[in-house]
């Protein structure tokens, strides 16, 4: 029984950490380096982050009007020479914005601020860029990136605080980025993860109710399937621009199929559902999985590329997941039957639940219903 509290101990533990779950902060960057050396692009960040690091709401009513955008013109032109470097070999790019030659454009997560690029790489050799927004400030930030060089694309993922590099060789560097992104997306994604634990949770007792190791494993395997090909669906239509919802929407279904797949432990123990509902929600999941890549601005070979990487990340992440959790719930099944279904999957799911209603909340009714 010490067991079985440890684990709704360890749930009730993390739920603040998890109650902060959200589409994770993404900026895009697109940059054209012609034959001569002279850069054109547009870099895009996010209202909500260029907030956190300008003090841009002067009047801190919490709506950024354009004229505060504006008025900050000349400290989003140093946030740029601070937070974005380029050189060519030991040769630093000249690199500034068009000012005052700035915009808003409207994601799927919301607004973002549009500046345009212009500068010079006056050296030759590999393209090194060195991307500092958010450094130390939000570790799940990303740059989204699509760079070209005489007319060959280049995608890419940047990391604050890492320098990137772009040469002949970097195709597979790229790609195995890309798996690394996957799988720290799915490790990050909590609301992705209490999903499919909430599915898994009953899974150690079988279909009738006993615990049968080899029932448990064959159980697994057809709800992760379900899930990995219903959310690839998506991922990939998303990938390519073929299916878009907005951000909020997205956001808030995935937070009610959490919710609603912890109820179902409680209501019900029909094993045939569970796989319905991963099938079913996995749709849903794909669509949070694409967030990254449904914006990137590049080729088609390079958006295959992209989606490959990334979804082979992903479902890596996933198989740890399920090799770690499961074992350990058949262990704790197998030693106290009775306290595992009262305490593991029943007190497991309400806090589950407990936590998708929150997130429900603040996704959809944008309520901040945890400081910070």
């Amino acid at each position: 029984m010490k067991n079985i509290y440890l684990l709704l101990l360890l749930l009730l533990s993390v739920t603040p950490a998890l109650t902060l779950a959200h589409k994770a902060s993404d900026s895009y960057l697109s940059v054209a380096i012609d034959t001569s050396g002279n850069i054109s692009g547009r870099w895009d960040i996010g209202l909500r982050d260029l907030d956190v690091i300008l003090p841009i709401d002067a009047n801190e009513d919490r709506r950024i009007t354009w004229g505060e955008i504006r008025q900050a013109d000349l400290a989003i032109n140093a946030l740029l020479q601070n937070s974005l470097r380029l050189r060519t070999g030991p040769t630093a790019c000249l690199l500034a914005s068009d000012s005052p030659a700035m915009a808003i454009d409207q994601h799927v997560d919301g607004r973002y601020v549009v500046i345009t690029l212009q500068g010079n790489c006056p050296g030759s050799g590999e393209l090194h860029i060195d991307y500092r927004l958010l450094n130390g400030i939000d570790a799940s930030h990303r740059g989204i990136a699509s760079i070209s060089i005489n007319d060959t694309e280049h995608a890419l993922l940047l990391t604050p605080g890492q320098e990137a590099r772009i040469a002949d060789d970097t195709r597979l560097t790229h790609w195995i980025g890309h798996v690394k992104e996957g799988v720290h997306h799915i490790a990050t994604g909590y609301d992705h993860l209490l999903f499919l634990l909430s599915l898994l949770l009953p899974v150690a007792l079988a279909r009738s109710g006993s615990v049968n190791n080899r029932s448990a494993w064959r159980d697994t395997l057809m709800l992760v399937t379900a899930f990995t090909i219903a959310h690839s669906v998506t991922l990939g239509l998303a990938t390519f621009d073929l299916i878009r919802l907005p951000d909020r929407l997205v956001e808030s279904a995935i937070a009610a199929s959490v919710l609603i797949a912890a109820l179902h432990n409680l209501c019900t123990h029909r094993p045939h559902s569970r796989w319905i509902m991963a099938l079913a929600f996995g749709l849903v999941h794909g669509l949070g999985f694409a967030a990254m890549l449904g914006e990137l601005p590049t080729a088609t070979s390079e958006r295959l590329l992209a989606l490959a990487g990334f979804n082979l990340g992903v479902e890596a992440g996933q198989l740890l997941a399920v090799v770690i959790f499961l074992p350990f719930t058949i262990a704790l099944a197998r030693r106290h039957q009775l306290g595992y279904r009262r305490w593991g999957v029943q007190g497991g799911s309400l806090v589950i639940a407990a936590i998708a209603v929150l997130w429900l909340c603040q996704r959809l009714f944008e309520w901040q219903l945890i400081p910070g």
